[in-house]
């Protein structure tokens, strides 16, 4: 389901190459994300380098991506906003520099509808990062999903995850 979203983002909104877009998943260290799953109210991804592979085999980390569901929050504009908010705090040595981006995805349209927005880089162990979509009504209802990317050793490995549960908010845009 979301090597789709990826290819979807990568070639109809030409934000990435296919080729990063395919890479980004299929080659990422750690696994890959297999929800929705209504058990979770986020999504999460743990990657790293493996014995096998990896970006530095012989330093030890591991950096964990979560992804909130998206939320209405009503004192925002006029109409309110939907968001989302991804975190990445990474272990180890050898994962700096770091940081996570977000986005908003509108699932019954395949549309990336907010960001990408991302942290600073740093070399702390953890950053944090929202997006905000602004509603331009309270008529039209649309199905939002945030989308999470963690990023590290200076974006030589990375991960996607989604959030688990995609949201249905009264929010046009």
């Amino acid at each position: 389901m979301f090597r789709n979203r990826a290819m979807r983002i990568a070639l109809g909104l030409c934000l990435i190459p296919a080729s990063l877009a395919i890479a980004s998943v299929a080659m990422a260290s750690g696994p890959t994300f297999t929800g929705p799953s209504s058990s979770l109210p986020t999504g999460t991804v743990t990657y790293g380098p493996t014995g096998s592979g990896g970006v530095s085999p012989d330093s030890t980390w591991s950096c964990a991506v979560t992804m909130s569901n998206a939320t209405f929050h009503a004192g925002i504009g006029t109409h309110g906003a939907v968001l989302v908010y991804g975190a990445q705090i990474c272990t180890g040595t050898g994962y700096a520099n770091e940081r996570v981006g977000t986005s908003i995805w509108d699932d019954a349209n395949d549309t990336l509808v907010a960001g990408w927005n991302y942290s600073d880089w740093t070399s702390d162990s953890s950053s944090d990062k929202n997006s905000e979509l602004l509603c331009t009504n309270n008529t039209d209802s649309f199905e939002f999903s945030g989308i999470g990317e963690g990023e590290a050793v200076s974006g030589a490995d990375f991960q996607y995850v989604t959030s688990l549960d995609p949201e249905i908010i009264t929010c046009g845009y």
